[in-house]
């Protein structure tokens, strides 16, 4: 298995392996997702329970962070 990152010696600093990563992070979150679906009902909602203790709500800093980061765009057709 390729490794997603590493030590790098000259320039001194660290090398990233991205496409590794994404692949990975893609394979983890399509095998939760099989897991979910095969154990659950149709017509099933979260509990209020796990709503308030498993999200946080975006802040005035975090969303336009994240909207940046996944490239949306404003109103005026700009990149965030």
């Amino acid at each position: 298995m390729p490794l997603h990152f590493g030590p790098r010696e000259n320039p001194p600093g660290i090398w990233v392996n991205l496409p590794t990563m994404k692949t990975d992070f893609e394979a983890m979150l399509n095998k939760y997702l099989a897991r979910i679906q095969a154990s659950s009902r149709p017509g099933r909602t979260l509990s209020d329970h796990w709503q308030r203790e498993s999200t946080q709500p975006a802040t005035k800093e975090s969303d336009p962070q994240w909207r940046t980061l996944l490239g949306e765009e404003n109103k005026d057709g700009q990149t965030r």
